[in-house]
C-alpha cells in the first residue's frame, strides 16, 4: 500500500502518474494570451468597421436644408405655414428641408452663427445683428415687396418694416442661387407658391439692396457676442 501511495508499481519501477503544474500553468497562460490577442484583433476589426460606415453614411447622407422664421406667431399657426413651404421647397430645390423652431429672434440669429440652420425668414433689427456678428458673411436674398414700383427693398428702412429670406454664412453659392430665383418667381407660378406669399404678407419677393456693403441703423460692437451668447464662439 505504501508503494503504491508513493508512485511505485509492484515491479519495483517508479512511475509518476502525475502531471507536472508548472507545464499546466504555462498552457493556461498561452492558452489565455492567445484569447486575448483574438478579442483586440476582434476588436480593431470591429472599430474599422465602424468607421467605414461613418464614412459611407457621410458620403451618402441625404442633404438637408434647414430652415426657420422669426417666432412672432403662435406655434401652431408657424407649423402650419412651415409645412406647406417646406413642401413647396422640397420640389423645387429637390433636396430635404427642414423646419426647426425657434423660441426666440436671439436663439434663431445664434443658430443661424453656429451655422445649425441654412435659412431664415429674419426682421430687420436681428438681421443687422447677425450681419454685425458674423461680419458680414449672412446675406438676405430676397424681401418682401414694399411697393410694387420698386425693384429692390432697401435695408435702409425702418427695421419693424423689414423682413426677408437670410441665407448662412458659407452656404454653398449655387445653392443660394437656386434659392433666390425660388422666392423672386414664386408669384408667377399662382397656387402654392401664392398661398406662401399670402402666409407672408407680400404679393412677391424682391431682392435686397445692401448699401455700401453694409447693412444701416443700429450698430453692434466685438462684446455683443459676450453679452448675447455668453461663453460660445463661432468662425466668422
Amino acid at each position: 500500500m505504501a508503494n503504491r501511495a508513493s508512485g511505485q508499481s509492484y515491479g519495483g519501477k517508479l512511475r509518476d502518474t502525475r502531471k507536472p503544474r508548472n507545464d499546466l500553468h504555462l498552457r493556461y497562460t498561452a492558452m489565455q494570451d492567445n484569447i486575448s490577442r483574438i478579442s483586440l484583433r476582434n476588436i480593431f476589426i470591429s472599430l474599422a468597421i465602424v468607421a467605414g460606415l461613418v464614412v459611407v453614411v457621410s458620403l451618402y447622407a441625404e442633404p438637408v436644408l434647414r430652415i426657420s422664421v422669426m417666432p412672432d406667431e403662435p406655434r401652431f399657426v408657424v407649423n402650419r405655414k412651415m409645412r406647406l413651404l417646406t413642401a413647396y421647397l422640397e420640389h423645387k430645390v429637390g433636396m430635404k428641408v427642414e423646419f426647426r423652431p425657434m423660441r426666440s429672434g436671439d436663439a434663431l440669429v445664434e443658430s443661424l452663427l453656429f451655422k445649425e440652420l441654412d435659412l431664415v425668414w429674419i426682421d430687420g433689427a436681428h438681421l443687422e445683428k447677425a450681419r454685425s456678428l458674423s461680419d458680414g458673411g449672412v446675406m438676405p436674398i430676397v424681401g418682401r415687396a414694399e411697393d410694387q414700383r420698386d425693384s429692390m427693398v432697401s435695408v435702409a428702412a425702418p427695421a419693424d418694416r423689414r423682413y426677408s429670406w437670410a441665407a448662412r454664412s458659407g452656404i454653398d453659392p449655387e445653392l443660394k442661387q437656386k434659392l433666390t430665383d425660388i422666392f423672386l418667381t414664386m408669384h408667377t407660378g399662382g397656387g402654392k407658391g401664392m398661398e406662401i406669399l399670402g402666409y407672408q404678407h407680400t404679393s412677391r419677393f424682391v431682392p435686397v439692396r445692401i448699401d455700401d456693403g453694409r447693412v444701416d441703423g443700429v450698430g453692434f460692437d466685438g462684446a455683443v457676442t459676450e453679452r448675447t451668447f455668453p461663453g460660445r464662439s463661432f468662425s466668422r
